[in-house]
């Protein structure tokens, strides 16, 4: 979710983990075929068979998150990312290691390259 904080020209994004498809929300935002077509049996049909199971079963309350995300808006510097709940963080966390260890490996090579001096 993106969001535009009042008095600022940036954008917010806010990572929810689960809490963007919690149960009240998923028939109003998922539509599915009534027909399921065997083909894709391992690739959709393995994602509409993880929403059957997991519907209803999400650990994310959305109230609290819009309150840390009314909170985040009106604090006095508005974070620039927000990962809400425990599965945003752990795969924010992951994202930051493998972004430092990449960085770190590939710092000698990437900074060389200015202009040589004359």
């Amino acid at each position: 979710m993106n969001i535009v904080a009042a008095g600022r020209n940036q954008s917010r994004e806010i990572d929810d983990g689960f809490l963007g498809r919690h149960a009240q929300w998923l028939p109003r935002s998922i539509a599915v075929a009534a027909r399921e077509m065997p083909e894709y049996a391992e690739t959709a049909g393995r994602r509409r068979r993880y929403r059957e199971a997991s519907d209803g079963q999400q650990p994310g309350d959305p109230l609290k998150a819009i309150a840390v995300m009314m909170q985040a808006l009106d604090a006095e510097r508005t974070p620039l990312h927000l990962p809400l709940g425990p599965n945003a963080f752990r795969a924010a966390d992951a994202k930051l290691a493998n972004f430092c260890d990449d960085i770190e490996t590939w710092r000698s090579v990437a900074i060389a390259t200015d202009f040589d001096p004359e």
